[in-house]
């Protein structure tokens, strides 16, 4: 899961989520919850959802609980992607995140 995530990142329109491509979220204590949440219901429109830290770090996911697990692994990159791999939201550990697609 996680190789073809990173995959697809390659392909990806990072231009979804707001007026740049990066948005500031917080770090650690300072991750906006809320925004997360806010960020991903808006964004996905699947229920389920993938998340990927690393090779050996990736699983389905709710979207309800997606935002939790983000700040739980935060002290990696972490990396949410829709069933088909074409949406996604790359989380920083410093404190920023990017949305984009890749087109049909």
């Amino acid at each position: 899961m996680h190789i073809a995530i990173r995959h697809a990142t390659g392909k990806v329109d990072w231009t979804n989520c707001g007026k740049s491509e990066w948005t500031y979220i917080g770090e650690k204590e300072e991750f906006d919850l809320e925004k997360a949440e806010k960020t991903i219901d808006s964004f996905f429109r699947e229920d389920r959802l993938y998340l990927s830290v690393d090779r050996h770090t990736g699983f389905e996911i709710s979207k309800e609980r997606a935002a939790f697990n983000v700040l739980k692994h935060l002290s990696n990159d972490v990396f949410l992607a829709g069933e088909d791999f074409k949406d996604i939201i790359e989380f920083k550990k410093k404190g920023i995140f990017r949305c984009g697609s890749i087109a049909s």
